[in-house]
């Protein structure tokens, strides 16, 4: 092999163990978020829905962004997905969405023992989680909220309705690793134990968005606020 020829394949193992790392963040920020984890015999599959109750161009660029990611991978999308959705409650409600299911594959199957290694109490935070600037932008893209109060404060919370008490202090701790600080606000309408979202506190919400602003889809921009930059 020329010298040549040597570069260039080291420069296309680089490339492709970076589209590997990228695809795994945005895997686990999905999985952070809306994302599922199903058996289909002994391998698993991805499965997503988001509700068209809020802007539904939003949900599809993501939906199409995590499809693109998973490809990095080698997880194939099922055919025709993501797609449009509308889903019967048994109390006789209709909803509408989008969902993006995938094909089985041997590395989703890994997720889900990492995901649900306790099958009781459902989908859990893997101790070995870490949560990078993109991993945070894809949660926060998904379960993620933020508002102004008043002109000058902007109020960002992640719902973690999923997670016990025990993934939600190991994600405060991931957070505050990059000096983003934060508290717990509590929803009595949920179970209690999986009643929790996690609110950022004022001195750290410009960190956040510094952090997740790269990663940030453009037509989720609208949820990127600082403070004191009301117009």
């Amino acid at each position: 092999m020329t010298t040549s020829s040597m570069k260039a394949f080291l420069a296309h193992r680089i490339e492709e163990r970076t589209r590997t790392a990228e695809a795994m963040q945005v895997l686990d920020g999905a999985m952070l978020s809306d994302g599922g984890l199903v058996l289909h015999g002994k391998h698993a599959r991805l499965s997503m829905y988001l509700s068209d109750k809020l802007r539904t161009e939003s949900h599809v660029d993501w939906l199409y962004t995590i499809a693109s990611s998973l490809n990095d991978l080698g997880v194939q999308p099922l055919s025709g997905y993501p797609r449009a959705s509308i889903s019967i409650r048994k109390s006789g409600g209709v909803f509408s969405g989008h969902r993006l299911i995938t094909e089985t594959h041997p590395i989703l199957t890994s997720q889900y023992d990492r995901w649900y290694r306790y099958n009781d109490d459902g989908k859990q935070v893997p101790l070995d989680v870490v949560v990078t600037p993109q991993v945070l932008a894809h949660w926060f893209m998904g379960d993620g909220c933020s508002s102004w109060k008043g002109m000058l404060a902007v109020d960002v919370s992640l719902a973690t309705f999923s997670f016990n008490y025990s993934s939600l202090e190991l994600l405060m701790s991931q957070l505050a690793v990059m000096n983003i600080h934060t508290t717990t606000g509590t929803d009595k309408r949920k179970k209690p134990g999986y009643d929790k979202t996690i609110r950022v506190i004022q001195d750290s919400v410009d960190n956040f968005m510094n952090a997740v602003n790269p990663f940030m889809l453009p037509s989720y921009n609208y949820k990127v606020k600082y403070r004191g930059c009301r117009q």
